[in-house]
């Protein structure tokens, strides 16, 4: 089948961040009092702050929660990004424009346009939808909900690509297709716990299912 739109996550998707967010997230967390590991921070990636520090700890308060969150503003001042494309990632989009397929990210960042326009990629993208836009966040269905709005199409004519639990329960509860990203942020044993329609390595997988 080929796909009228492909929706993507940001982190660990388009650009390999991972590792400066899972790392900023585990220093908050520690400042706070917690001391968790590296995968608990992956297996917990693309929610709100809220329920993202709760599936970590849910014995956090909420006035932890704040605390956590000025502690993350104030270490990713101070910390400047990087962004960086996985490789294969430019081909994938410029082939997906020229093939006329619409292009969309839905992102738990409060910044993403900015972030786009830092990792050279935002004129690939007819519709970027981040945190604040929407009231529930994934894994809730609304962010692809207001994706297939925008873009005047039925969700099963979407296909939305994420390297989390949450990206893909997210968009399966919209009525997207969707494809989980194996690029190392979460095991493929947790993924399949999901129930993605499909599985992919690399951007140029990304392709073919995109394009049939």
């Amino acid at each position: 089948m080929r796909y009228r739109a492909v929706v993507f996550d940001f982190d660990g998707t388009l650009v390999d961040s991972m590792d400066y967010v899972v790392n900023l997230h585990q220093a908050a967390l520690k400042k706070t009092g917690y001391e968790v590991t590296l995968q608990q921070v992956k297996n917990a990636g693309g929610a709100s702050l809220n329920t993202f520090y709760r599936q970590i700890v849910p014995t956090i308060t909420l006035k932890q929660i704040l605390k956590t969150s000025f502690h993350l503003l104030r270490l990713s001042r101070k910390q400047r990004e990087a962004f960086t494309l996985f490789p294969g990632v430019l081909k994938l989009l410029e082939t997906l424009r020229m093939n006329r397929v619409k292009l969309a990210v839905v992102t738990s960042r409060h910044n993403p346009k900015t972030c786009l326009k830092r990792a050279r990629i935002r004129k690939y993208f007819k519709l970027v939808v981040g945190y604040g836009i929407i009231r529930r966040p994934k894994p809730h269905p609304d962010p692809f909900q207001i994706v297939a709005h925008k873009l005047h199409l039925l969700p099963k004519d979407i296909l939305a690509v994420g390297d989390s639990y949450n990206d893909i329960v997210s968009a399966r509860r919209a009525g997207c297709k969707t494809v989980a990203f194996l690029s190392g942020t979460q095991r493929k044993a947790f993924l399949k716990k999901a129930r993605p329609d499909y599985f992919a390595k690399t951007p140029e997988d990304i392709l073919k299912i995109a394009l049939g």
